[in-house]
């Protein structure tokens, strides 16, 4: 089951609400699935802290036939259930404070500290990408200096030192092997800059919601 089924089966369930007060509940719960999402849950997980959702829909059935006044909303709705389901603890409930317990000095500290160790790292892989990238094109060139040496039956290619008793079909082979191994590197260093680009977004991530927020 995954979010978009467990909330249909809430919106379903609490047809009989009224509109705003369903809409508030079934937007709690999208707003804990976002939370948890933002922390690296996955939907499996959530729900697991949530609980059944035929039970939560049960749940406030039950308490707003037996509780509900004019008065009453729907916090009061959750907060009953909350308290009643044993899989629900504390530290999953949204409503209370994310905010980081660190002091704002630390935080700025920590922050500090976090970039100058970051960016020489974050510089060599930069410069070790960008290097992956220049030997793949630089490997092409090269394979089709070679194979246009071996196709006109001399040595083209003024960059590259190919003796001339070599056969100029081994020429042509050594040249293709040559280009199929640079097209190979460029998509090595696409992969690894996606993982990079990835990792970086992840770290930023972190930063917002565990160091700065």
């Amino acid at each position: 089951m995954d979010r978009y089924e467990f909330l249909k089966i809430l919106s379903d369930g609490l047809i009989s609400f009224p509109e705003k007060e369903r809409k508030e509940i079934l937007y709690d719960y999208e707003e804990h699935f976002r939370v948890g999402t933002s922390r690296g849950k996955s939907d499996s997980e959530i729900i697991m802290e949530l609980g059944d959702p035929y039970m939560i829909v049960a749940q406030y059935k039950y308490n707003y036939s037996n509780n509900y006044t004019e008065s009453k909303n729907t916090d009061s709705f959750n907060n009953s259930y909350y308290n009643s389901n044993s899989n629900y603890s504390p530290d999953n409930n949204y409503y209370n404070d994310r905010k980081s317990p660190l002091p704002q000095p630390l935080k700025i500290v920590i922050l500090v500290a976090i970039i100058i160790t970051c960016l020489p790292v974050i510089g060599s892989i930069v410069s070790f990408i960008i290097g992956m990238y220049g030997a793949s094109i630089g490997l092409v060139i090269g394979g089709i200096g070679m194979m246009l040496g071996g196709i006109t039956g001399s040595i083209a290619s003024s960059f590259i030192y190919i003796p001339a008793s070599i056969p100029l079909s081994a020429l042509i082979l050594v040249g293709i092997g040559t280009i199929c191994l640079g097209v190979l590197l460029f998509i090595a260093s696409l992969w690894v800059t996606r993982f990079i680009y990835n990792l970086i977004l992840k770290l930023i991530k972190w930063l917002k919601t565990d160091i700065l927020i």
